[in-house]
């Protein structure tokens, strides 16, 4: 019986350390599945770390102080081109030094002991050479790691290839850089045209502050001169993606007003959407001020200020398209003061100055709003009437003008009496060109000086002929000396006793391929009107000099040469130092040469 009751003793032990065992079994497999799960998951997590390593092209690594030992991931052998299964572990820190780049090796070395030593974390940027001789940029952060103990036993951290990065970074300190330095004015704006920056030229040019100008609208600096409608221009043109270019009249923060040459631009992302704006402005109002002088200079009298004869030909060719569509009339205006020549070498040429702007003054005074009066030469002035209604208030106006003309200047404490000549043409009675009407109205106006000066006349075809023949005269002698065209004929002088001829006078032809012979009686005149008798007696005294030498050179050496002088050349000209000039050029002896002087200047009050 005993033996049955052990047996089953026996046996339930049995059962209960089966029980027992196959518990633990069951323990077992969980913690095997449980290890496996976890070794899958640890390589799985280690498997997307060196992906995400790779992808951001960061590695880490350990460098042990104590064994003076270094290790690395598979991504820091992929920075440095290496491949791990040709690298001996006991030879890699030798090897990764030898990397390093020679003008960084040591400062690098010495970072990263003396963090060791004072326990500081590192973050490096050098540069290394790999082995096929290419050169990156990497990053190296790190901290100092300790053991059981708490003693320092090396650095670990991680090193990230930022190549691309930092040369995009230097590229970018480039053009900062030159936004920074920009001799333009910078700004930079959001789509909005809000200002997020601008550059120190900016702030230079427009004396603004840059601080106070962030957050504020382009708007905001409009001048209120350049027209809204530029401004809507460069808006449509930039947030449609194009490039704007154009002239701004601006203001600056005192108050004053430049000019600025613009161009704005459009910032784009990679898929082409527009970001911000970028204005990038030169200051050129040096430029416009030179150019408005350019322009006024040719447009306008610089002693006057009045339109010069470019400008009113270009005011009278308005006014009679006007007229044509109005249906009125436009009355054109030669002005011509008498005698001016005389009383400008008077007075000398500053006093004269004066008296023609005083006169323009006048003129000016005479005339409405709408009319035009400009200065066409040394004491020529038009007038252009657009709209007069009647030839009688043409009369009225020209009566005007004579009377303002004539009434005494004040120069020096002295009175200076000057009277006028007016010649008028009238649109479309007289003509349709601007010029023929111009031609005209000077024709005009001669006709007055030969009816005794101080009065108008109105242009009529029977004065025609004469007139335009005056003017083309007087129009083609003022380049006829520098074209070759004046020549003497000598008319022998013989001693009435003898028969033998002693000498030759110079008398003075024009030969025109215009007008063919022009014969002195009709020349002369007008030479001494104008002034171009005083150069052309000049050339004459200096002719007859040389001619009268050559005959002497030619066999007969007892010819002289006698000469007419009129008297503006006694009175306008240095006569005694043109002949002295002449007789030296020439080599003439002076007794050869007979001045023959106008009974004019004898009977003459002047010395």
């Amino acid at each position: 019986m005993r033996e049955i009751t052990d047996r089953i003793h026996s046996e339930e032990k049995v059962v209960e350390r089966t029980s027992e065992l196959a518990t633990i079994n069951e323990n077992l497999e969980s913690e095997i599945i449980e290890r496996a799960e976890s070794e899958r998951s640890l390589r799985s997590s280690e498997a997307r770390l060196s992906e995400a390593q790779r992808i951001a092209q960061l590695g880490n690594w350990q460098w042990d102080f104590v064994t003076n030992e270094l290790w690395w991931s598979h991504q820091v052998y992929r920075i440095y081109n290496l491949d791990p299964n040709m690298i001996q572990n006991d030879s890699l820190l030798e090897m990764a030094k030898s990397q390093l780049h020679a003008d960084d090796r040591d400062s690098a070395i010495e970072i990263a002991t003396d963090a060791f030593q004072n326990n500081l974390p590192v973050n490096l940027d050098h540069r290394i050479i790999c082995n096929d001789g290419q050169q990156k940029i990497v990053q190296e952060q790190a901290e100092v790691y300790f053991d059981d103990a708490g003693q320092p036993v090396g650095l670990r951290g991680t090193v990230q290839d930022i190549t691309e990065r930092s040369l995009a970074e230097q590229e970018l300190r480039k053009l900062t850089q030159v936004v920074e330095q920009s001799p333009a004015s910078v700004i930079i704006s959001d789509i909005k045209g809000v200002i997020e920056y601008v550059n120190p030229k900016f702030v230079s040019v427009t004396g603004y502050d840059a601080k106070e100008l962030l957050g504020t609208r382009l708007h905001d600096l409009q001048s209120g001169l350049t027209v809204e409608a530029a401004y809507d221009d460069m808006w449509d043109t930039i947030l449609a993606g194009n490039d704007w270019h154009g002239e701004l009249h601006s203001r600056k923060k005192n108050g004053d007003y430049f000019w600025e040459y613009a161009s704005a631009t459009p910032m784009k992302t990679p898929a082409g959407i527009i970001t911000n704006f970028i204005l990038s402005k030169e200051d050129i109002t040096l430029r416009k001020d030179y150019e408005e002088r350019l322009l006024r200079q040719a447009n306008f009298d610089e002693l006057t200020d009045l339109p010069n004869r470019m400008l009113a030909l270009d005011r009278l060719s308005q006014a009679i398209a006007g007229a044509h569509q109005g249906n009125h009339t436009v009355v054109i205006m030669h002005i011509d003061l008498d005698n001016f020549r005389n009383v400008n070498d008077l007075l000398g040429q500053d006093s004269g100055d004066r008296l023609l702007k005083e006169v323009a003054q006048r003129l000016e005074r005479c005339l409405h709003k709408g009319d035009t009066v400009a200065r066409l030469g040394s004491d020529e002035f038009l007038a252009v009437l657009p709209g007069l209604d009647a030839a009688v208030h043409a009369e009225v106006v020209s009566q005007g003008i004579l009377d303002s003309v004539a009434r005494p200047f004040i120069m020096g404490g002295q009175e200076i009496f000057l009277t006028a000549s007016m010649g008028l043409t009238v649109y479309p009675s007289d003509g349709y060109d601007p010029q023929v009407l111009m031609r005209d109205a000077e024709a005009a106006m001669y006709l007055a000086k030969e009816r005794g000066r101080n009065t108008f006349r109105f242009f009529t075809p029977e004065m025609t002929a004469q007139a335009v023949q005056r003017l083309e005269i007087e129009t083609n002698l003022r380049d006829a000396q520098e074209r070759g065209e004046l020549f003497l004929h000598y008319q022998p002088i013989v001693k009435p006793d003898t028969g033998d001829i002693v000498g030759a006078e110079a008398l003075l032809r024009w030969q025109s391929p215009d007008l063919g012979l022009v014969w002195p009686d009709q020349m002369i005149p007008i030479a001494e009107e104008n002034g171009l008798i005083v150069p052309i007696g000049d050339w004459v005294i200096k002719t007859a000099c040389r001619d009268a030498q050559t005959w002497h050179e030619l066999g007969a050496p007892g010819l002289r040469v006698t000469v007419n002088v009129s008297p503006q050349q006694f009175a306008f000209g240095d006569l005694v130092a043109t002949i002295k000039s002449a007789l030296e050029d020439s080599g003439l002896a002076p007794e050869f040469l007979e001045l023959e002087v106008k009974e004019s200047l004898v009977m003459a009050d002047e010395p």
